[in-house]
């Protein structure tokens, strides 16, 4: 055992200093303190005068999982430090993103003294600009990207300024930190909605993120948060991965399906942990409406397989089109936009694309300018709005630009493993360099010259579900034994260890991700 963990460590590139952090115990002192930085001070400041001068407070968030948990996590702090405060999460067809002209003019409208911008702000001129002027105290805590004009504020949080820069950071996270230091204590269940956040927004797995999502782990563990078990299987493991499978998407379907602004379902779901059966309910049926939606349009697809990109109009809501493009992307392994009918301009397309490395998005935006009339996003994701009418020019110059830029083929390492390693002591030792994510994935074995006659099939010979002596296993989904060739004695397979339970048994699970046949050796 010594030696595989040697060995891991060796593959992983660790030195002694790097596995001493990732294993030792998290703690709250492993996490960065605003307490030395002026613009933390100065968001202090304003919030105590908001409180002495009783000004009514709006916290304007965003929709997806990274805006829902900064939201919760600064309207329960602010309300416990003394405000009167509210939350306020958009739609994602009827108010769009961040705070607009409109909804600042409401804000005024409706007495607010003080309002905040939560993972949105930076880049809200128009709507800031309007507060300023009409004597509206303002407050931003985002994580986007700025230019070199920033809008009116009276107080700014950002990693940037906060000097947070590596790894890049959630506005949950921030929202955590501000917690922690506006009310002097450290607080296990806003933490936890950070962590959730920092996986949500696949922020790096690196340094403090990585700490702060296993001390989420052990928090879930030992407090039980019904908010959060509420969305999962019971029998689930907790882990970084059910957070992401189970969890995270039901928070982030309603922003995708529902038309109407949803802050009253889930402010007090996460804020302060409200009406657990009855909200865990509506959000798990919405996820189940955006499963099934998104499966039943997959299946309904009809892909040309000579083409080099993928060009795909549905009747999805807006928000679930980037759903269909990610599954799309990994079944075809082509660039993707998936589009369907603008919900506030019946003439124009609103879609989202995918990609791999070697495909640029931004850079086929900025390639196509003149025909999108909006576009933002990254390298490997983004968003895009054009009039139907030149769809066709789109669908042209996508082909012809995943012609000139091919995705990449990914080469995952891989660490040799045999099969008596394949048990609980190894699958431990991956487990303690964890949590996994973004630059730090989890770590992929090669299991070599395994025997084919060794190999045990489902009765349909379509999955390997191989037991191994030690009463562990081998299992790989849509590998059917018949398209081994009939001469091939060894395979080599690629994947990773996982944990697995069925009916109070135990076992650890070799998980094949791809199966190679081995030359045969005269």
């Amino acid at each position: 055992m010594d030696d595989f963990k040697a060995r891991l460590n060796q593959f992983l590139g660790l030195s002694e200093e790097e596995f001493a952090w990732r294993t030792r115990e998290p703690s709250f002192s492993d996490l960065p303190s605003l307490d030395a930085f002026q613009s933390a001070f100065e968001a202090k400041l304003l919030f105590e005068k908001a409180k002495k001068e009783g000004c009514k407070t709006l916290i304007y968030g965003d929709y997806d999982c990274d805006g829902i948990m900064a939201t919760s996590i600064l309207l329960a702090a602010l309300k416990e430090f003394g405000l009167n405060v509210e939350g306020y999460i958009p739609s994602r067809y009827k108010d769009g993103y961040g705070l607009t002209l409109e909804k600042a003019k409401k804000a005024v409208e409706e007495g607010y003294q003080l309002v905040c911008t939560v993972d949105n702000g930076v880049n809200a001129f128009e709507g800031l600009e309007y507060l300023h002027e009409h004597g509206v105290l303002t407050f931003v805590l985002d994580h986007h990207e700025f230019g070199e004009k920033l809008p009116p504020m009276d107080a700014f949080l950002h990693p940037f300024i906060l000097e947070l820069k590596e790894p890049s950071i959630s506005a949950g996270a921030l929202a955590f930190y501000f917690s922690r230091y506006l009310l002097g204590r450290d607080d296990p269940y806003f933490a936890t909605l950070g962590a959730l956040s920092i996986i949500s927004d696949c922020m790096d797995m690196l340094s403090y993120n990585q700490k702060l999502v296993a001390l989420s782990l052990r928090f879930i563990r030992k407090y039980r948060f019904p908010s959060l078990l509420s969305l999962m299987n019971p029998s689930s493991r907790i882990d970084e991965t059910t957070l992401g499978l189970e969890i995270i998407p039901c928070i982030n379907a309603v922003g995708r399906i529902e038309k109407e602004p949803f802050g009253p379902l889930v402010l007090p779901y996460f804020a302060f942990q409200k009406d657990i059966q009855v909200i865990s309910k509506v959000l798990k049926e919405i996820n189940a409406k955006r499963k099934e939606l998104t499966k039943g349009a997959e299946l309904g697809t009809d892909i040309n397989p000579s083409k080099w990109a993928i060009a795909l109009e549905t009747s999805l809501p807006e928000g679930v089109n980037g759903l269909l493009a990610n599954r799309l992307l990994f079944a075809y392994h082509k660039p993707v936009a998936v589009y369907s009918e603008s919900e506030e301009a019946k003439d124009s397309f609103v879609g989202s694309m995918r990609s791999l490395k070697g495909f640029s998005v931004i850079d086929f935006y900025k390639s196509i300018s003149d025909l999108l009339e909006k576009a933002g996003g990254h390298e490997l994701a983004g968003g895009f709005t054009l009039k139907k009418e030149r769809i066709n020019e789109f669908k042209d110059a996508l082909e012809d630009f995943a012609l000139a830029h091919p995705m990449e083929e990914e080469k995952k390492k891989a660490m040799e493993i045999s099969p008596d390693e394949i048990d609980f002591e190894s699958f431990k030792a991956v487990r303690a360099l964890g949590p996994y994510g973004l630059k730090n994935p989890v770590p992929e074995f090669l299991l070599s010259h395994y025997p084919v006659d060794q190999l045990r099939y489902s009765r349909d010979n379509q999955h390997i579900l191989t037991y191994l002596e030690n009463g562990n296993k081998l299992v790989g989904f849509h590998m059917p034994k018949e398209k081994l060739a009939p001469d091939t004695r060894t395979v080599s397979l690629q994947g990773k260890l996982g944990f697995d339970e069925y009916k109070g048994k135990r076992s650890i699970v070799f998980q094949i991700e791809s199966l190679k046949e081995d030359p045969i050796e005269e």
